[in-house]
């Protein structure tokens, strides 16, 4: 087990020096710095928890609802257009990225389960245990 842990180490400290993960590291510096950015996702958070709390009320009218999604769609056409923003979710995304393709890997030599491009259910249940 202590080379398979070792072995671990040494994949952790490669995705870790690797350029996207100081990409992403500079990006959510500037990101977490940039005091309009904080506004803006703050703004964004608490506009969609007042959605999600106004749609439990049973009283609100479907006009209601929709004048809410459209201040949320508003506000995220905003946070989506912020320059310090979208360039720390792209490198968030290519870490992510390289997280879940080397999981798949590890599970592919382990298990010798393949998922789909897609991420989740090729759709053959030969031999799945899963969802059936």
């Amino acid at each position: 087990m202590d080379e398979i842990i070792e072995k671990a180490k040494i994949l952790g400290q490669a995705i870790r020096d690797s350029e996207e993960m100081k990409e992403y590291i500079k990006k959510e510096i500037e990101f977490n710095t940039n005091v309009e950015a904080q506004r803006v996702t703050n703004e964004y958070s608490e506009l969609r928890e007042s959605l999600a709390e106004r749609a439990k009320d049973e009283k609100i009218t479907p006009a209601e609802m929709l004048e809410i999604r459209k201040q949320l769609g508003k506000k995220y056409e905003e946070v989506s257009h912020f320059p310090v923003i979208s360039e720390y979710l792209a490198a968030k995304k290519k870490v992510e990225d390289i997280l879940e393709k080397t999981n798949s890997i590890i599970r592919f030599y382990v298990t010798g389960e393949e998922e789909n491009a897609s991420g989740g259910c090729g759709g053959n249940c030969a031999g799945c245990k899963g969802c059936n």
